[in-house]
């Protein structure tokens, strides 16, 4: 009988870094703001989650947890809390990098009920009132997520109910929240109507309508207000707005063209000649930096951040990360940070653990209705279970002492974890028992639902080096391999289609989405509609180059399988006829990217010479930041040439 993972686990161990050594097919590409920021979390608190590794030889090998690694190296420490497997082979150790990332039960709604508790909590402790907009700031998000989530928090019981039930998706149950209540129910009953005669729904199309429905409410100085004189600088957002667009616009087409520059020979040539509307490419790039002296002396005059900083930000904490810092514990001369680092992980008995029932995240109604989300939920936790169940608890839970008839500790993080490893039969669980007061905990559990993130990239690398490892050993079967995945991640069919989809792409275009990362997940589905490998490398070079949005990707590839359609229809000289169309098609692309820097220069040039005199606008650090990307650009565009 095969042995399980889970036997060859030795336990957790504090190890010397310098004797942990990082696998031959690592990435190196994280970049050094995001190891910044996790070092500066775990100087904070101390690595809460163990690097996973694998000892071969009296040798250590990192399998799991190179951010941590890098980030612990980055801050000078001798030591690093691992998790120690021994003897795991190759497709054991990739087992294991695909089980940190397996894809969690996602409910955006309740993603979104998180906000207003968290707005409510911090005014409560700053004893201030925040606007929506101050508070995105305060969190770091943008102001659109945060009005959409109050949207929804302003919606009747029956249409999130609706959200809960997927009857309507979480973007038009944002949209009808929008209304006044009374409204919401006359337009979701249309919304039902309209699904139930099987048509679908455009929610561009529903917020359209529902602000012309929400204009027609507004009094009559509220719109005579909007068309008329603006408020004292109540223009200077829109200008922000304006010349962000603008800076970041130029700034992404000059990278594109010098990396085609660097890719194609006799490319400058046709650069230097380039013109559009009658403006000369290479005279418009060496022209702007004559005149962009006024704008930088003002940012560095006004800028309260520097320009000097303005290209690399030192990324700040959100607010709640603040309070976790700052605030003491009640009844404790130490802060919640203080206290974590401090804690000791222990393996605890699973029966002494019990769920927080007043947890932001509901795991479970108090109505006992089953809706479609907390169903999906309950399929991510046998999916867990069977996989812990082999794994292992790879990152411990966090508790708090709290003794009462179901236990003696509460969970503040981790629940899924503690849920599943009792349904593996585990008796104990790896486990980080605190002295948090309770608004600390709550902080913490708002923390982690809000900020939680998915990793397709990385759960798609993991998949990718198990294949390889099939292929190796000639065991691999398409079919298998992908009912294999969907026991094991909890996917559903048409996710593991999309996976097999990425994993059977050619090389060069799988390394510009999982290393370089300079194609987005969507977008290299979209690419792996081309049927030709040399035809798709060709594209993403154009995708990467233009700075493709999604929309752009799918009409590029759309356009391309219609072209090659027609070809196929062509009778006697098609592959000259076809070779003649790619160069034609591709000169068309990279003549397009050429007039579209023309003209985004030209704007920038524009720009340049209208200076706003507000000193609101010089104070943005957004300001200074898109103008400091466009800079650089401009400067090795012009060096390139």
């Amino acid at each position: 009988m095969k042995p399980r993972i889970a036997d060859k686990r030795i336990g957790t161990d504090v190890l010397p870094i310098n004797q942990v050594a990082l696998l031959e097919n690592y990435r190196t590409n994280f970049s050094m703001p995001d190891i910044e920021e996790l070092a500066s979390s775990i100087n904070e608190v101390g690595q809460i989650q163990p690097v996973i590794v694998n000892l071969v030889d009296d040798e250590y090998q990192l399998v799991a947890g190179q951010r941590r690694y890098y980030a612990i190296h980055h801050l000078n420490l001798d030591t690093i809390k691992s998790v120690v497997y021994e003897n795991l082979t190759p497709e054991e150790v990739s087992i294991i990098q695909l089980s940190e990332n397996i894809k969690k039960a996602y409910n955006p709604a309740e993603k979104a009920g998180a906000i207003p508790n968290a707005k409510n909590l911090v005014e409560n402790i700053k004893g201030q009132t925040f606007s929506k907009a101050e508070f995105s700031r305060e969190m770091k998000f943008s102001p659109t997520r945060v009005g959409n989530a109050f949207n929804y928090d302003n919606l009747e019981e029956c249409i999130k109910d609706a959200v809960e039930n997927k009857q309507i998706t979480y973007s038009i149950g944002v949209q009808l929240g929008r209304l006044e209540k009374e409204k919401q129910l006359e337009k979701f009953d249309e919304v039902i109507r309209i699904k139930q005669r099987g048509d679908r729904i455009n929610s561009k199309q529903l917020a359209k309508n529902i602000t012309a429905i929400i204009k027609t409410k507004a009094r009559p100085d509220e719109l005579i207000l909007t068309g008329g004189e603006q408020l004292p600088d109540e223009h200077v957002p829109g200008l922000i707005k304006k010349y962000r667009a603008c800076f970041n616009q130029a700034a992404s087409a000059l990278r594109g063209l010098t990396l085609m520059l660097k890719e194609k020979d006799g490319f400058r040539d046709a650069l230097l000649g380039a013109e559009y509307h009658g403006l000369n490419l290479y005279k418009l790039a060496t022209k702007i930096p004559e005149h962009i002296d006024s704008l930088e002396t003002k940012l560095e005059e006004y800028n309260q951040e520097g320009f000097e900083n303005a290209l690399y930000p030192k990324r700040k904490k959100h607010i709640l990360d603040l309070i976790l810092k700052e605030k003491k514990v009640k009844g404790k001369d130490k802060t919640a940070k203080e206290l974590i680092k401090e804690a000791q992980e222990q393996e605890i008995d699973i029966n002494r653990i019990y769920s927080d029932t007043e947890q932001p995240r509901k795991t479970e109604r108090r109505d006992g209705k089953q809706t479609s989300y907390l169903q999906d939920y309950e399929n991510y936790l046998n999916n867990l279970a069977a996989n812990i169940a082999e794994v292992g608890v790879l990152t411990p839970i966090i508790i708090v002492k709290r003794k009462s008839e179901k236990g003696d500790y509460r969970i503040v993080d981790g629940e899924s974890r503690w849920r599943t490893s009792k349904k593996a039969g585990l008796q104990k669980i790896p486990s980080i028992p605190t002295e948090l007061d309770d608004l600390s905990c709550r902080i913490i559990q708002l923390e982690a639902d809000i900020y939680r993130k998915d990793s397709p990239i990385e759960r798609a690398q993991a998949l990718d080096q198990i294949k390889d490892y099939r292929k190796s050993e000639g065991v691999y079967s398409k079919e298998d391999f992908a009912k294999e995945i969907q026991a094991f991640m909890g996917m559903k069919p048409d996710e593991v289609r999309k996976y097999m989809i990425l994993l059977d792409l050619d090389t060069y275009t799988k390394d510009r989405i999982f290393h370089t990362k300079e194609i987005s997940f969507t977008a290299g589905l979209e690419l792996a509609r081309i049927e030709k490998a040399k035809q798709r490398k060709e594209l993403a070079n154009v995708v990467i180059a233009g700075g493709l949005i999604l929309r752009e990707v799918k009409r590029l590839v759309d356009n391309t399988i219609l072209s090659d359609k027609f070809y196929r229809a062509v009778k006697g000289k098609e592959k000259e006829f076809i070779d003649e169309c790619a160069k034609a098609g591709e000169h068309f692309a990279e003549r397009k990217i050429i007039d579209s820097t023309i003209e985004y220069l030209a704007a920038a040039d524009q720009r340049l010479r209208n200076l706003p005199s507000e000193e609101k606008f010089f104070k943005d650090n957004r300001v200074a930041q898109s103008y400091a990307f466009f800079k650089k650009s401009l400067k090795d565009f012009n060096q390139a040439m």
